[in-house]
This record gives structure tokens, sequence and C-alpha cells, in this order.
């Protein structure tokens, strides 16, 4: 094995043009950032400051026996050396697949597919016995449609552009992530896979497995037929699944794994000085006085006393007036100090505005690999996600609960209401509602270029805005994005309701981490009843975490949250419904029908 195939110092000659054209991150001063492939370099002879990072395929890793202990950073595509968006220590995941190109009339592609199913082999040598069996049963069954796996773009247009369904026969083991299933999805094809899928919340509704054991090819295109009834509702959640894998694989595979290496070196510039994990932003109101105290007495404190880590809450416009609350909130301000004034009306409308001054504050005072931002009428338990968050990448990541395909408002009393001449598309981009949210610090920082270069289109909104700022830095001819993974896997830890009434769509449960629209008293209820359960011993001089819980059984809150208006609800009654007028909706399908 060649174990110098490509070395790179970003900042040296004219690799340090080309990479600060399209990645400001990589702008580290006299600080060098070195990227190998599949190999450790020889260490240079300068004395410069350097951090040097190494990508191993899950090949190479299998392979591999080389030294790597002068490696700084090991990016790998290895599922059995990391998890999928997550790291351990210095090792990072990051597969080398690069742009995702969805062809542009998605509809027109659609009413081509006029066959069922192709099969797509892998290379001969790499055949087990499965393999063999798919071989023979399709050759006998479909003799034109079997295709065989070499990487091209080609080949997979082939495979997959006329096809609804192909059965992807890799045996990949679970090991790392499949180009020909990402590819399948580009070209709105349902991959048949029985390897990793689970890039994605959705991943699931938009992909089907197979029977490996006694493989029967009849039995399988007999259940596909039965999924072809309701191809609509497959394809509609592709389109999500389209979205997710545009933003993580927008940019060459190289442009993704320097701009990573760049911004995770970044957090190792000053051994003397190493940043937080979390810097903590609260959106407040100045009015919100009595909600701010239950914070500051509540899941605030296990903000600073468990994990030491700062928190503010961001106000708009601050007032020199004599009002009560003026001279009440110049008192809280220097009695906490934990106060920040933004240059923004308050409202619900204007909040668009306030999130962006709040990015340029965060962006140019805090130094931290995630900024946690959380709305004043939250009970947060932050434990659970702060520990996820040292298993999570810190770079190119946001996590939260999101919204895919959202229509726009178009009625005014809707807090959302956009007009089509301020945003002329009938779906908002994907979006982490506000509620609580996690942001890596990299893309905090260029969103707040971005804004304050005047580069983003402002709309009504802060949780849709942010999608819309997202999607303009993917596609930004200055400086585009590489890549952004949207972890959507917790929206279950989401409680939009302070309820537990079983017919709400998101109520509390014991799996509940944060709980939305609670007043005051129900924060502190909330924090009484963690403090008896055990989940938190509370002291007069300090809070620490008490049991070790299951995330699965977490205290019950329900107490807490006993309105009754809350029954007359039918939220699942009209998810129900929805669904199935989705289900049953052939709008979408081709008439021909294979």
């Amino acid at each position: 094995m060649n174990l110098l195939a490509v070395s790179c110092l970003l900042v040296a000659g004219s690799h340090r043009h080309l990479i600060h054209a399209w990645r400001s991150e990589c702008d580290l001063g006299d600080f060098e950032v070195e990227v190998s492939f599949h190999g450790l370099g020889e260490r240079s002879e300068t004395n410069a400051r350097k951090c040097r990072a190494v990508y191993l395929s899950d090949a190479d890793l299998r392979e591999f026996s080389g030294d790597v202990s002068g490696a700084d950073l090991i990016f790998t595509d290895s599922l059995a050396h990391v998890p999928f968006r997550g790291r351990r220590g210095h090792v990072h995941f990051i597969e080398n697949i690069s742009e995702f190109e969805v062809p542009d009339d998605l509809d027109g592609i659609m009413h081509l597919k006029t066959e069922l199913l192709s099969v797509l082999m892998p290379p001969k040598e790499a055949w087990g016995d499965l393999a063999a069996t798919v071989f023979e049963q399709a050759r006998a069954l479909l003799p034109d449609h079997i295709y065989t796996e070499d990487g091209s773009l080609e080949t997979h247009a082939a495979a997959f552009s006329r096809y609804r369904f192909s059965l992807i026969v890799e045996d990949l083991q679970k090991r790392t992530i499949s180009l020909a299933l990402v590819r399948s999805i580009a070209h709105h094809t349902i991959g048949v896979f029985n390897g990793f899928v689970e890039l994605g919340a959705m991943f699931f509704n938009g992909v089907a497995d197979f029977e490996a054991s006694n493989f029967n090819l009849v039995e399988t295109m007999d259940t596909l037929k039965k999924h072809n009834e309701h191809l609509g509702s497959l394809w509609h959640y592709q389109r999500i699944i389209q979205d997710q894998l545009q933003y993580r694989y927008n940019r060459p595979f190289e442009e993704r794994l320097f701009s990573q290496a760049c911004s995770v070196c970044r957090l190792h510039m000053d051994p003397e000085h190493v940043p937080p994990m979390v810097f903590v932003g609260i959106y407040s109101a100045r009015a919100n006085f009595e909600k701010r105290k239950a914070v500051r007495e509540t899941w605030g404190r296990v903000l600073k006393e468990v994990y030491g880590f700062k928190y503010k809450f961001f106000l708009g416009a601050a007032s020199e007036g004599a009002a009560l609350d003026d001279v009440r909130i110049r008192f809280e301000l220097d009695t906490h100090d934990d106060l920040i004034f933004l240059d923004a009306s308050e409202g619900y409308r204007m909040n668009s505005q306030k999130g962006l001054l709040f990015l340029e504050w965060i962006a140019l005072r805090v130094e931290a690999e995630f900024l946690l931002k959380v709305d004043d009428d939250v009970y947060l338990r932050p434990a659970p996600l702060i520990e996820q968050l040292r298993e999570r990448p810190p770079t190119s990541y946001i996590w939260g609960y999101f919204d895919y395909i959202s229509p726009v408002p178009r009625e005014e009393e809707d807090n959302f209401y956009n007009p089509p001449e301020v945003f002329p598309f009938d779906v908002f981009p994907p979006y982490p509602r506000g509620v609580v949210r996690v942001l890596s610090m990299d893309v905090v920082r260029l969103l707040s270029k971005a804004s304050r270069q005047g580069r983003l289109s402002m709309i009504y909104g802060d949780d849709p805005c942010i999608g819309v700022h997202l999607r303009q830095l993917l596609f930004d001819p200055q400086e585009p994005l590489p890549s952004i993974t949207l972890d959507d896997f917790d929206n279950r830890v989401f409680a939009m309701e302070p309820s537990c009434h079983p017919n709400l769509w998101s109520r509390i449960t014991n799996k509940t981490w944060a709980i939305h629209h609670v007043s005051p008293d129900q924060i502190r209820c909330m924090w009484t009843s963690d403090v008896e359960a055990g989940y938190y011993q509370d002291s007069t001089q300090k809070v620490t975490l008490g049991l070790s819980t299951p995330l699965d059984m977490l205290p019950d809150l329900c107490s807490c949250a006993s309105d009754p208006a809350f029954a007359e609800r039918t939220d699942l009654d009209n998810l129900r419904r929805e669904t199935e007028l989705i289900l049953n909706d052939d709008a979408e399908q081709p008439t021909q029908t294979p």
C-alpha cells in the first residue's frame, strides 16, 4: 500500500489560496493543517505548529499495518471503528462519497420509470453464496435488468433511472456507507438493500429490505408489487431523504474532509486554552423575568454546576426608560450578569433578525465546539444531550427537531406568514425548530460571516429562516458549505406540548429531554419531580447528577402537566387521516404500470 498517497499542507503555497477561496475555517494563521490519505506521511522538518490528520478507509483499516501514532486526528468511513455521524476520541467518521446530484426534473424522471426492478450485482470476485443465488434467479427472471457494480455514474444511471426498485446485492456487512444506495436515492429509485441505512430518521420509510436466507426472487418481486401500489408515499419520503443527502454530500469528498479537518484542528490550536464543548444561548424577552428566574434555579444550575458551561439570556434591544420593567431589568443584569441585549425589536415576527444578531454575537465572542440554543419556556434535562454531544462531530453538524417539506403559510395571522414577494416557494427548506437546537460552531461562524456581508435573504419566522440561510450557505457561490449533517434521530425526546395526553403527537413521556411551552411554575414542579425521583441531588451548595437512569425510564413529569384543555386535542387522529391521504394518493405515480 502506498502510505503517502496524498499529503497536502493546506497553508502551503498555492493550496493556501485555493482552500481559502472556499473555506475560511482553514485560515488559521501560522497553524498548519496537514491531511494525508491512506496513511500518515513523513513528518516535515519545519518548526511550524501543525495538526496532522489522516483518512483511512474501512478497507485500509482491515489491511493497515502502518503507524499512525503521530496523527492528531483520524478520519474513517469504518462503522466498525466509529458510528455514523460520530466520533470516538480523536477518530471521526466521514465517508468517501462526493457530490449528491439529483436530476433537475424529478417529476419527469419518475414518469420515465416504466420498469419494476433492476438487480445490481457486486463484482464477481466479491460474490458470496447470496450473490450467486441472486444472480442465478435474476438470470432466469430478469436477464436484461442485471448490472454489475463498478462505482461509475454511468452504471448507476443505467441501473436506476428506469426502475422503481433496485435490488442492491452489496455485502458490506454494515462496515460502511453504500455508494450505490446513496445514488439510487438520487435517481428516486427505492433501494432494496440489507446493509447500513441509518443515515437519517426517515430512511427506513424510503428504502426496503429483502429476505436473504432462502432468497426467493419471485416472492421478493411479489412484495415489491405491493409496495408499488403505494409508491407515492415512498417517493414522498425520498424527497426528504434527498434533502438530507444533498446537505451531507454537498461538495466533493476532499473538500468535506479538508473542511472538517480544519474545524476540528482549530479546537486544538492552543493546548493551554481548550474550548469548552458547549456554550448555551437562551432566547428570552425583556418581560420574562419569572421564566429566567425559574431557569436559573433549575436546569440552568445543571449547566453551570455539573458541567461548568456558561449560558446567557438573549433579549431584544435595551431601553433607557424609567418604566418599572426597564428598572427591574437593570437590577437583574447587575445581579446576574447573564443578559445580552440585541439590537432587534421583540416579538415573534421579528425573531428572524434577532436570530442573525444572536449568531453574530456568538461567532464574535465565543469559542466552543457547539452552540446549544434553548427557549426560556422550556424544561430541559441537559445531561442526555450533553453526553450525546461528546460522541458527535464538532463540525458541519446540526441537531434538533426538524421540519421537512413544511408548507409556507400564506395566511396573515400565522406567525410564519410569508407573502410570495418575500418567499416565493411553496415549502420551506429543512429547518431545526428553535425550542432546542445544536449547531457546531463552524456553522455558526459561516452563518455570521454571510450575515455581516449581507449575503443572506430574510424571511419571517426565526425557525424557517435559519433553514433558508443554511440552504443559501450550501449553494453560496463565494463560500459554499461543503457539508451539513442534519441529526434528526431524536424527535421523540421532545414534547412540543406540556401534556402527557396520549392523543398528542408530541407529548411528555419517560424518554423526554425537552418540554416546550411550560410556565415558570411548571419548570419548578418538573425540577422538584426530578429531584424527588433521585435524578438530581440538590443541595444548597451544588446540584449533582443522581442515580444513573436509563434514557427510556426518566422520571414521570405528568403531575406537573395536567391542563385538561389538551384532552380535546385530536393530533394523532388527524395525523392518521393525513397519512392515509398520502398513502392513497396516486397523483405522483406514472400512468404506466410495469
